[in-house]
C-alpha cells in the first residue's frame, strides 16, 4: 500500500476493532511521530508489501507489552499497553509490524483449539517468525542486542522455575523446545554479543531438550527459511516431532 494510505482506517473498522478487542484507537501520529530514520526506513519496507491498512490500539490487559491481530481482508492491528517512550519500545512496534509483513507474504503460523492456551501456539509460530523479523531489524541497525537483554529479563525465569525436564507435560516440553530454538537462532543474529542465558540455564536444567533444539536448528539450516513453503514444512515437522500435531496445526491462511 501507499505509505500515506497505510494508516487510514475506516471509522466503522475502528469502532468494530475497539468493541471486539476491548481496546481504544490511537491516532497513528502518536506513535509514528516518534520514529527516527531507522524505524521509518523499516516502515517504508513493510508498507510496500501490506495489502491492508494498519491501526494502533491501546489495550491495557495484554499479557505482553504488544501484540498484533488481523481482521481478514480489512486491516492489521498493533495493540500496545502504552504509548512507546523509548528506542526499545519503538523497536517492539516495528517487530509487530514485521509479523504483519510476514503474514502478508505467506509465512506460516500455528493455530489450534481455543481451549489450548495461546502461548503454546505463539511460541511455535515464533520459531520461524521472530528470528526472521529480528534479522531484518538488525539489518536496519536497530538495537536488537538490548532487545535480547529485555527478553532475558522477561523469559529466562520461565526456564529457571520450570520442573525438571522429565516431569514436563508434552505441551510444556514443546514450549521450551520452541523457546530454545528461537533463542539459539536470535543469538546468531547478534553474533553472540551477550551471553545466551537461555542456553546457559538449559545446559543444566533441560539438556535433552537443548540437544533436540540444536538438532532442529541444524535441520533448519539444511532446509532454509527463505521461502514460506519451506517454513511451513519445518513447522509441521516440529509439531510432529514434539508430539502435538494432533492438537496444533500450521496455516498460512492469513495471507488470503
Amino acid at each position: 500500500m501507499n505509505k500515506n494510505d497505510i494508516f487510514n482506517l475506516n471509522p466503522h473498522v475502528i469502532r468494530y476493532a475497539e468493541e471486539t478487542l476491548g481496546a481504544k484507537y490511537i491516532p497513528y501520529a502518536d506513535v509514528n511521530d516518534q520514529f527516527g530514520e531507522k524505524e521509518n526506513k523499516f516502515l517504508e519496507f513493510v508498507t510496500k508489501k501490506l495489502k491492508y491498512p494498519i491501526g494502533y490500539f491501546l489495550k491495557n490487559d495484554l499479557h505482553a507489552n504488544m501484540s498484533n491481530y488481523y481482521i481478514p481482508n480489512t486491516c492489521h492491528i498493533v495493540a500496545i499497553k502504552e504509548i512507546p517512550q523509548n528506542e526499545i519500545a519503538l523497536l517492539e512496534i516495528c517487530h509487530e509490524l514485521g509479523h504483519c509483513y510476514l503474514g502478508t507474504v505467506g509465512y506460516p503460523y500455528v493455530i489450534g483449539d481455543e481451549k489450548i492456551p495461546a502461548y503454546y501456539k505463539t511460541i511455535a509460530s515464533n520459531v520461524i517468525q521472530d528470528p526472521l523479523i529480528n534479522k531484518i531489524l538488525f539489518s536496519y541497525k536497530m538495537d536488537v542486542v538490548n532487545y535480547m537483554l529485555k527478553a532475558i529479563q522477561a523469559q529466562v525465569g520461565q526456564l529457571v522455575q520450570c520442573p525438571d525436564e522429565k516431569n514436563l507435560s508434552t505441551l510444556d516440553h514443546h514450549y521450551f523446545k520452541c523457546l530454545l530454538i528461537e533463542k539459539l537462532l536470535e543469538w546468531r543474529i547478534i553474533h553472540n554479543a551477550i551471553p545466551n542465558s537461555f542456553e546457559t540455564v538449559a545446559k543444566n536444567k533441560m539438556p535433552i531438550i537443548l540437544k533436540e533444539s540444536k538438532d532442529f536448528v541444524k535441520r533448519m539450516d539444511i532446509v532454509g527459511t527463505g521461502k514460506p513453503q519451506k517454513c511451513n514444512m519445518l513447522l509441521s515437522e516440529l509439531l510432529s516431532e514434539n508430539g502435538v500435531s494432533d492438537i496444533l496445526e500450521v496455516t498460512d491462511i492469513w495471507r488470503n
